[in-house]
């Protein structure tokens, strides 16, 4: 789940020196996270998630979500 924060972050904000400055914590530490090498702290990870534009919504939020959609797309494909 967290390479896809990463990846987003970086996408961000270029790369991995300047998403490390962003989190305040040094380029080796970012790349020893994304190994599983090393954890970190949660305001760390807030940030990240903050940064990536992503956000942690509970599955069953998310599976409401998903049918809303599929129920608008059902009523627009019976209007037509």
């Amino acid at each position: 789940m967290f390479d896809l924060v990463l990846d987003k972050a970086l996408e961000k904000v270029g790369s991995g020196k300047a998403l490390a400055l962003e989190l305040d914590i040094s380029a080796p530490e970012l790349t020893r996270f994304r190994s599983g090498e090393i954890g970190m702290k949660i305001n760390k990870l807030h940030k990240l998630l903050e940064i990536s534009g992503l956000q942690i919504t509970p599955a069953v939020e998310r599976q409401n979500l998903i049918n809303a959609a599929l129920t608008f797309a059902d009523l627009y494909k019976n209007k037509q």
